[in-house]
């Protein structure tokens, strides 16, 4: 039986889609569970935590050594993601990524309670990640 042309490329396509969609679902395949620690928000009103505001293309991926839950999937054009943490010192890593290029960031920080901080470019050709707090408009860039 000869077929139009499209209809066996449609065919072949869902199949290979679905394929594809199959074994890159969680528990397919031969590789073992993610066992790094999730981080999971703290219980608080918005004046007991922090609250981290990434820009477009950054996000908070580590709070403390435990890893931030992301986005299925990260359009170029969405924006960051938004996290709570305790007040106080922090470890936080962040990530940039364009679709070109990528960076990633791991620091120390203080962050007071009640406070919204900013976190996106450095600014001009810096590179690096600019914490900004929206309260005091005090910004301080890490490299």
């Amino acid at each position: 039986m000869i077929e139009h042309g499209f209809a066996g490329f449609a065919r072949r396509f869902g199949a290979v889609a679905l394929l594809i969609v199959a074994a890159s679902a969680p528990g397919s395949g031969c590789a073992a569970p993610d066992a790094s620690p999730k981080y999971a928000t703290p219980q608080g009103g918005s004046g007991e935590l922090a609250t981290l505001k990434c820009d477009w293309r950054y996000n908070v991926i580590e709070v403390d050594g435990k890893e931030v839950p992301q986005f299925p999937v990260n359009l170029f054009f969405t924006n960051g993601n938004t996290v709570k943490v305790e007040p106080g010192e922090r470890s936080v890593a962040v990530s940039f990524s364009d679709g070109n290029q990528y960076g990633a960031w791991r620091f120390g920080f203080e962050f007071l309670p009640g406070h919204v901080y900013k976190i996106g470019a450095p600014g001009g050709f810096t590179e690096g990640v600019r914490v900004t707090n929206k309260n005091t408009t005090t910004s301080t860039v890490i490299r």
